[in-house]
């Protein structure tokens, strides 16, 4: 998913940097293709002005070249001007060298009028591609490359953040991993300094019991062996022996040995609640939302193939085992971290249907409870209680085999605001 949207990202970033660089080259283009025309009816407008202004006023009056000024107007458009009447310059801008400056993007004009028995001059060149023009088309592009540049900046940080998120969070899943094999080691060696201890307390027993034998009057005849009697006390003894071994057997297979279940391959029930807590603290220490699914194949047994099957495809979906626990006989708690309440529905709808196709050849059902933290500071047993009860409402609805407990937001705000 994440791939899909980068590459997509990336294709509309270059075409929106295209679409730039094509819409300040295209009106630069378009503008210089017009040039020619455009300085050529924008020189007649200004020489009639000139003309007028000529006519009106005197060649010595003091207001003459202001008058010029105001005729000419704008001067974007024109690369140099000179203004002579009677061979004596009246105007000239920039400077009287600057016509001497031409290039290909400017064009050259020249008028020549008699103005009261006096010859106005006029010399002028005219820019076909603007630098105010160029100035406009180059800050919209520019704008446009700098939106882009400063939006996929923030999307790269954006993505390191959840990055480093992801990578902190799969060490503190091995600290987790290693907390509970050393609780694991502590066990055994427990129980392996109890069994020594009991063989030691055996030995000792035996060696009491042999001095009491040695130094008893009657020792002679209580060592005498009875054959038969051993034999009967032996056969007595193995179905004893069978029995026992039964239920130890039964019993490593009920409690917690290790952190996965060796029948289904995920987290014991016992741990549940503890994992729970601690992602719940988690979350709300770094402000992220937390999902809970509760997810049950009625009539089911744990140790059942279909159990074992769902579990096999939940554990690739949710991608850290750690975070799948047994619970009860048909069903499996599963943690999602940082994702919202809508993540939670749709990706509900994927596993019901996947689980659905798993189940169906032993014509068994799926029903999925959920919960998520939503910005609340709730305790563990809260969101797991919300979860089941979200499932208990899957299973009497027909129409909805998902249902996901939704906490009312402003109410929680305004809840906390009055108890602040």
């Amino acid at each position: 998913m994440k791939n899909k949207f980068i590459l997509g990202y990336s294709i509309i970033a270059s075409a929106f940097i295209l679409f730039a660089v094509s819409f300040f080259s295209f009106n630069l283009y378009r503008e210089y293709s017009f040039g020619e025309s455009r300085t050529n009816t924008n020189f007649i407008r200004m020489v009639s002005r000139i003309k007028s202004t000529s006519y009106q006023n005197n060649l010595y009056d003091e207001n003459y070249s202001s008058k010029l000024v105001q005729a000419i107007g704008n001067f974007d458009d024109i690369s140099f001007i000179e203004i002579k009447r009677d061979g004596q310059t009246v105007l000239a801008y920039p400077d009287a060298d600057g016509k001497t400056s031409t290039t290909k993007l400017t064009k050259k004009y020249e008028d020549k009028n008699l103005i009261r028995e006096s010859t106005l001059e006029i010399e002028a060149g005219l820019y076909l591609l603007r630098p105010i023009s160029i100035h406009y088309y180059a800050k919209i592009s520019f704008l446009m490359i700098l939106i882009i540049t400063i939006t996929t900046v923030i999307l790269i940080i954006y993505i390191q953040m959840k990055e480093s998120e992801e990578v902190s969070h799969s060490n503190i899943v091995e600290k987790d991993d290693d907390f509970f094999e050393t609780e694991d080691e502590k066990d055994i060696d427990d129980q392996d300094d109890f069994e020594d201890f009991g063989e030691e307390s055996e030995s000792e027993e035996s060696e009491n019991i042999a001095e009491e034998s040695e130094n008893s009057p009657d020792s002679s005849e209580a060592n005498t062996p009875a054959p038969e009697a051993e034999k009967v006390e032996e056969d007595n003894n193995e179905p004893v022996i069978e029995a026992k071994q039964e239920d130890e057997a039964k019993s490593d297979a009920s409690e917690p040995n290790g952190l996965f279940s060796p029948v289904t391959g995920i987290g014991w029930e016992s741990y549940l609640m503890t994992r729970l807590e601690n992602e719940v603290s988690r979350a709300i220490a770094s402000e992220m939302d937390l999902a809970l699914f509760v997810i049950q194949v009625p009539d089911s047994k744990r140790n059942s193939e279909i159990i074992k099957n769902t579990c096999n495809y939940l554990a690739i979906q949710f991608q850290f085992k750690d975070l799948l626990f047994e619970y009860k006989d048909d069903c499996i708690a599963a943690m999602k971290i940082n994702m919202n309440l809508d993540e939670a529905l749709n990706f509900a709808d994927k596993l019901h249907a996947d689980i659905t196709n798993i189940v169906s050849t032993d014509d068994k059902k799926c029903f999925i409870g959920i919960s998520t933290r939503s910005i609340r500071i709730v305790a563990a047993e809260r969101l797991f209680t919300e979860a089941e009860q979200a499932l208990c409402h899957a299973r009497e609805d027909k129409d909805s085999p998902i249902i996901a407990f939704r906490a009312d937001s402003e109410k929680y705000r305004q809840y906390l605001d009055e108890n602040r």
